[in-house]
């Protein structure tokens, strides 16, 4: 192998997305998991550049959190009804 091969293999590169298809996509979706898919990046990604935009001035919407299949009512009840520790 010459010195000029990469002796590694590269990382895909993320597309690059101009400003404007990002807020566009921010604008006609739900979720960041949602515009990660329509734009090819990843939710990390797109959390960071929305970030970046609304630090920048940028009026984007955040995208509502959800509580992750949580079922609070079913956990406060276990911790009241003083069920000790295993």
């Amino acid at each position: 192998m010459s010195e000029n091969e990469a002796t590694t293999t590269e990382a895909p590169k993320k597309p690059r997305i101009h400003d404007t298809d990002f807020v566009k996509a921010c604008l006609s979706c739900k979720s960041a998991s949602e515009v990660a898919d329509a734009v090819g990046l990843t939710v990390e990604s797109v959390a960071a550049r929305a970030r970046k935009l609304r630090k920048a001035g940028v009026k984007l919407p955040a995208f509502p959190r959800s509580r992750q299949g949580i079922n609070v009512d079913a956990l406060n009840t276990l911790i009241e009804s003083g069920v000790p520790n295993d």
